[in-house]
């Protein structure tokens, strides 16, 4: 991963052309807002963390709610999207959807997900996208992955106290 410090334009310019996508175009730039963001989370199961991603991402349309929430649900009955680490990815298909959108919610204490190293999971990043989704969302999925793979990321979302500090280590 490249540190923050060498993604800034003036550093990308000076980048070899081969380089310059990377540095500039991450596939999580400008997916997640502080709207999408919803910290400490009172989750104590599965259903209670789809519902909140639901709301979160369904905002106040009550059909878009239930659709995102039977999305993510049906995804998760094919095998859970916690990745280990306190961390998951919940993410769907919606016919909906023109662009991809994304949430973020950090429970406030760890939930049952199914993770594959058996620790309950506090951070969900939620992807949705449309339908004909090409290999970008596969990109933003990886993107993310890769972030939670790194303990350093994952200490500092447990640390965040606002939403503009999660949107900001997703972004950098």
């Amino acid at each position: 991963m490249m540190p923050s410090a060498l993604r800034t334009p003036a550093f990308a310019a000076i980048l070899p052309a081969d380089m310059r996508l990377f540095a500039m175009d991450s596939p999580l730039r400008g997916l997640l807002s502080v709207e999408r963001v919803a910290l400490d989370v009172a989750a104590t199961s599965r259903d209670q963390v789809i519902a909140a991603c639901a709301a979160l991402l369904g905002g106040k349309d009550e059909a878009a709610e239930r659709q995102v929430r039977i999305r993510l649900t049906n995804r998760e009955a094919l095998g859970s999207t916690a990745m280990g680490h306190g961390c998951a990815l919940p993410h769907a298909r919606l016919d909906t959807l023109e662009r991809p959108i994304a949430g973020f919610i950090r429970a406030a204490s760890p939930v049952p997900f199914g993770a594959p190293d058996g620790v309950g999971t506090s951070h969900f990043f939620v992807l949705l996208v449309p339908r004909n989704a090409d290999e970008r969302h596969l990109a933003m999925l990886a993107a993310v992955a890769e972030r939670f793979a790194d303990a350093k990321l994952r200490q500092a979302l447990a640390a965040c106290a606002t939403a503009d500090a999660v949107v900001a280590l997703f972004e950098a």
